[in-house]
């Protein structure tokens, strides 16, 4: 700690003393290129206006809501990114929420399932768990509205008016689950003038996009709307040798509907409701076996595979592009709403915000009409379920803006729901290498259903005060309880039992199962978050802020597969309970403008003390077994440093770069982990480096603009283990780079009409977003989409 303030001070002088000899500009923007909001203009230049390129020139002024009221971007003392509903509009790489990680440093969203859910990560800080109960420790927010459930996190970028990446533990102001950080997807409102586009794309794979918005007045000065569509269909990318089938698509359909009443000059409602729906195929995996040890501390090297199942043989290694596997059906549909209330007065402004949201999803080997894969029966088949649903009302309280003393204060309160089945059918049993049947060490079939129910209740408050005209201090505090109730029933058939059974009975209890096993159990956490912030403005175009935030995730539970042990029994460890981890963080911070408007210069140096890290670790439940489990594993040391740059050399030319440091390790580990001291954090890689260039070329009619951007990650690491990082190649990916490209061309001047051609992974890098632990001596990996190409074309009216 001493050695980290000991260069943090000597960082924050040196950024101070360069600050205050930089000519006066006006306040900027974040590293990536944003659209700001604008007042009200004619509805014919409106349109002129929402048509144009995205200008991140260095002489805008983004506004942002990072601490629950509108400031300006390079005011707030928080290490944030905003990405404008413009550049999610136009850029083809930006699909679905997790894309926008590639515009911030020290983050990463890979899906490894479907489209529908991301594993947040930031500065180290996200969750590797596979349960349908994950609770994520980035929050995810649309329109302000929390979103618990990771299988509603991954809804499609449409018609947005921006987003805010705000990085760091964001408790006291953000609502629960906030240890790594915010993001805040803001739809465009509704507004009283009209402000309407439809888009068309097609590209590689069969894939094809279709968008469509339109809104505006209704009833004047009383009354808007605005209604949105979004379609993207693809076939995927990887070609089963099975079937000869692709894999890893799908239809992916969302809708969402608004409507703003004015119902007096002081008070607005803001209704919205919303719809998602992906029918496709579950990410498909690559195997890659190993039959020569044990692989990272457990598993059987000697249980490979059985022939024809995942590779055509042992040693062939499939194409990029190639899988061999059966094709699970993917489901997922979301469903939403929320009102928002808005009361205004000389004094304070009062806000309600009451919201309903849920899914309905399955998974896996639902499907009757896949057929078997081996002889007359598949090798095995799994199938999961899941019905949830979550109701939050936040109401809050907020001075203005301009004066001495700011102060907010505000309830929240959440109720959230989830029934869940998994069900696993083994139709044959494992051989090893030299074709030898293997005994099962798991039950032939199991099925696990379990019921959770969340009561969260908090209250919170933030206030800040301006010392001098240059030196404020704000502090806010949360103190939160939740009641969290489950009960889970797992049954199975015995180890001696019989390995086969119909395909459709994984819907169904087949002869000879049994409850093995139930349980219930209810528990309750109470939590306190504070923050406290220095922030020193050393004239009009920079300023300096010291920042300690703490996190304090809620408990919850986690479950241990049943194992085989002598007699045929089974383990009696299985459900786990999760207690709280916790985050004490210190970051300092500046922000600043160069050279008249032309460099926009932000850069953040943070370090996290991070107590009962919850990680996928080796176990061992007892008479010699050893399972993963996702569980409190210690605690680790997360240290880094963030540089966000943005610049216009020249007229024309538009420059972009996200620098992201990260050193992590795992200080500590309890006596039933295996293995993680002094092993990286997963998904952290040292560093990540993105950006983008982009040169505006006026025609004699219209425009042209031509520009790239980059991502760059570091090697990083699947899995938590020590022996797992420093020996097997099969759990992590070294460093690798990707670059696209695109062309826009506006053929009009009022640049209503534009047509863009993008090249996404323009190198045809081949990477891992995921690899698996190894099971019974196969590691799965799910891979980056290859180089592809993307034609769209959008018109504004």
């Amino acid at each position: 700690m001493k050695q980290f303030f000991g260069h943090s001070r000597v960082v924050f002088l040196a950024f101070t003393v360069i600050a205050s000899h930089i000519e006066p500009a006006s306040a900027a923007t974040s590293a990536t290129p944003v659209t700001p909001p604008k007042p009200a203009t004619p509805q014919k230049e409106r349109r002129k206006q929402a048509a144009a390129p995205v200008a991140a020139t260095g002489e805008e002024q983004v506004s942002v809501v990072a601490q629950r009221r509108r400031q300006d971007a390079q005011s707030v003392p928080i290490a944030l990114n905003v990405i404008s509903g413009d550049q999610t509009q136009r850029d083809a790489q930006l699909l679905r929420t997790n894309d926008i990680v590639k515009m911030i440093p020290n983050a990463s969203a890979a899906t490894t399932e479907g489209p529908e859910r991301p594993r947040w990560f930031m500065r180290g800080i996200g969750t590797n768990s596979v349960n349908a109960n994950t609770v994520n420790p980035v929050g995810i927010y649309y329109d302000e509205v929390y979103i618990a459930n990771v299988y509603n996190q991954g809804f499609p970028l449409f018609d947005l008016d921006h987003v805010e990446a705000l990085r760091g533990p964001q408790g006291t102001l953000w609502g629960k689950n906030a240890n790594g950080g915010a993001i805040n997807f803001i739809s465009k409102a509704p507004s009283f003038t009209r402000d309407d586009y439809v888009k068309f794309g097609y590209g590689s794979f069969n894939h094809s996009q279709e968008q469509f918005a339109a809104g505006g007045t209704l009833i004047p000065d009383k009354l808007a709307g605005r209604i949105s569509f979004y379609a993207d269909n693809s076939d995927g990318w990887q070609k089963n040798l099975y079937d000869n089938k692709t894999l890893g698509a799908g239809l992916d359909t969302a809708a969402r509907g608004q409507l703003l009443i004015k119902a007096s000059s002081n008070v607005d409602v803001l209704l919205n409701a919303h719809f998602r729906r992906f029918d496709g195929t579950v990410m498909p995996q690559q195997y890659t076996a190993d039959t020569t040890r044990n692989v990272s501390g457990f598993g059987n090297a000697g249980t490979v595979y059985v022939p024809g199942y995942n590779t055509p043989s042992a040693v062939q290694k499939l194409p990029y592009d190639r899988v061999y596997t059966l094709s699970d059906q993917e489901f997922v549909q979301e469903t939403g709403g929320f009102a928002k209330v808005t009361w205004r007065q000389p004094a304070f402004t009062l806000t309600s915000i009451t919201a309903v949201e849920g899914n309905d999803r399955s998974q896996g080997g639902s499907n009757p009409n896949i057929a078997p894969l081996v002889g007359n029966t598949p090798y095995m088949r799994a199938y999961s379920t899941g019905n949830y649903w979550q109701a939050t009302e936040e109401l809050r309280i907020a001075s203005r803006q301009n004066q001495r003393l700011t102060w907010m204060a505000g309830l929240f309160g959440m109720l959230e729901h989830l029934d869940s089945v998994n069900a696993t059918a083994y139709y044959q049993s494992p051989v090893n290498a030299a074709g030898v049947s293997q005994p099962f060490s798991i039950p032939p079939y199991a099925n696990d259903t379990y019921h959770q129910n969340w009561k969260n209740g908090s209250v919170f408050a933030n206030a800040g005060y301006n010392i001098t005209s240059r030196l404020k201090v704000s502090s806010g505090l949360r103190w939160s309880i939740e009641g969290i109730d489950i009960q889970n029933g797992y049954y199975a058939t015995p180890l001696s039992g019989s390995a086969g059974s119909p395909l459709a009975s994984l819907q169904q209890l087949p002869a000879g199962a049994s409850n093995i096993y139930s349980q219930r159990s209810h528990n309750t956490f109470r939590n306190w978050n504070a923050d406290f912030t220095v922030q020193y403005t050393v004239n009009t175009h920079a300023m300096a802020y010291f920042r300690f935030a703490s996190g304090k995730m809620p408990g919850n539970y986690s479950f241990t597969g049943y194992a085989r042990v002598p007699g045929e029994s089974f383990s009696a460890v299985q459900l786990t309970q999760i207690n709280p981890e916790t985050i004490n963080s210190y970051e300092l911070g500046v922000k600043t403008r160069w050279l008249n408007r032309k460099l926009t210069l932000n850069a953040d140096i943070f370090r996290y003390d991070y107590a009962n890290a919850l990680v996928n670790v080796p176990t061992s439940i007892g008479n010699g077994i050893t399972t993963v489990i996702f569980r409190n594993a210690g605690q680790a040391l997360i240290q880094g440093a963030e540089v966000q740059a943005l610049a216009d050399p020249i007229p024309d030319l538009h420059l972009g770069v996200n620098l992201g440091v990260l050193y992590t390790r795992y200080t500590s580990e309890d006596s039933s982990s295996d293995g993680i001291l002094g092993a990286q954090l997963p998904r952290s890689p040292h560093i990540t480096l993105n950006g983008f260039a982009r040169y505006d070329i006026h025609l004699p009619t219209g425009a042209l603009t031509v520009g790239a951007d980059f991502q760059y990650y570091a090697r990083q690491y699947f899995f938590p283990t020590l022996s797992s990082q420093t020996t097997d190649p099969l759990l992590q990916q070294k460093a690798y780079s990707l670059l696209n490209t695109h062309l826009t061309w506006f053929p009009l001047d009022a640049k209503r009409l534009s047509f863009d051609v993008s090249v996404l992974n323009i190198a045809n890098t081949h990477y891992d977003t995921l690899t698996i632990t190894p099971v019974n001596g196969l590691a799965s990996s799910i891979l980056g989409q290859p180089r592809s190409f993307f034609i769209q074309g959008m018109y504004h009216f």
